[in-house]
């Protein structure tokens, strides 16, 4: 009865224990609710849009709705409809409301396989309206990882069976393949038979090249020299050539006076000439007379008996005297 009416002390601090961790555990609980609602955005005001789709796969309630990354809402449910469609509610954070337009399109984003699919609204800034609550959105289907996995291995199968080929027929003694890994030996046998010689060949024309590089080099070297005849002839040349750029001014300014006098004097003879060009053709005529009549005078006198016989007899004596000598 004593220990009824009088519990253990001990007892009694492990009862109240007990009963502040129960508190603080329901405590601990609710509050990570609350948190994990609030991360959620269950506690937040949204506003509802939806779209239709053909199929539910990868569309699940509760995924996420991003834009340009950013978490926006969630899917509210996912429901099948009479005409065999599927219709997928919008919950959108109303802070956001003024991102979604009309012209606004929804895009399944599939992730990796060990990522999670997301729908992504998509649509640059534009001019059209801001979506009112309860406007259905476009969607567009996206290929899924596993579609595309099948589709890349449909395109890779044609590819393995056509190996598969290849090598079978590398396999046979007399394919082509072994055909040609032999031709390819024997060219090779032939290109390390002929290696040897060229080599020696290469290296005699390599050494004939050096031979007339230094021949080359033996036969410029003189020329080079600063002492050198070739050197010696150049600098004559431009020593020519300064003297006759100096002294060709002097002539040519004398030609010019003398082509400025041949000028003068032909201006001064041209009235001349014309004065007397008239009397030309008279003074012909009258010099072809002259000698006319002289050759009859001669040829009369040559006629004359004495003096043809003093013309026929040789001259013993000069007529003129002379000096003596």
């Amino acid at each position: 009865m004593t220990a009824v009416l009088h519990p253990n002390p001990l007892w009694l601090r492990a009862a109240r224990r007990a009963r502040r961790s129960v508190v603080l555990t329901t405590v601990v609980m609710v509050a990570l609710g609350f948190y994990l609602g609030w991360k959620e955005g269950y506690f937040t005001p949204v506003a509802h849009f939806h779209f239709e789709a053909r199929s539910s796969k990868s569309l699940n309630k509760g995924m996420a709705v991003n834009l340009s990354g950013f978490k926006i809402g969630q899917v509210s449910s996912v429901e099948l409809q009479s005409d065999r469609t599927v219709r997928v509610d919008l919950a959108i954070y109303r802070q956001y409301l003024d991102f979604i337009r009309t012209d606004s399109e929804v895009r399944l984003e599939t992730g990796l396989p060990i990522g999670d699919p997301s729908l992504e609204i998509t649509g640059g800034p534009t001019r059209a309206d801001i979506a009112e609550p309860g406007t259905q959105l476009r969607y567009r289907g996206q290929p899924q990882l596993f579609d595309q996995l099948a589709a890349v291995a449909e395109q890779i199968k044609p590819i393995m069976e056509n190996i598969s080929v290849l090598l079978a027929q590398a396999r046979q003694p007399q394919g082509e393949l072994q055909m040609a890994l032999r031709n390819l030996n024997e060219t090779t046998a032939r290109v390390q038979a002929w290696m040897p010689g060229f080599l020696e060949r290469s290296d005699a024309t390599l050494a004939s090249f050096k031979k007339t590089g230094e021949l080359g080099v033996t036969a410029v070297t003189p020329f080079t020299n600063a002492d050198g005849d070739l050197q010696t002839s150049l600098r004559d040349l431009r020593t020519t050539a300064a003297d006759l750029r100096t002294s060709l001014p002097p002539v040519l300014e004398d030609l010019k006076a003398v082509s400025a006098s041949l000028r003068a004097s032909a201006a001064s003879l041209e009235p001349a000439v014309h004065q007397v060009a008239p009397q030309i053709p008279g003074l012909v005529a009258e010099g072809r007379r002259t000698a006319t009549g002289a050759g009859e005078v001669v040829d009369a006198v040559k006629d004359l008996s004495l003096i043809k016989g003093r013309i026929n007899q040789p001259v013993s004596q000069p007529l003129l005297p002379t000096s003596p000598p």
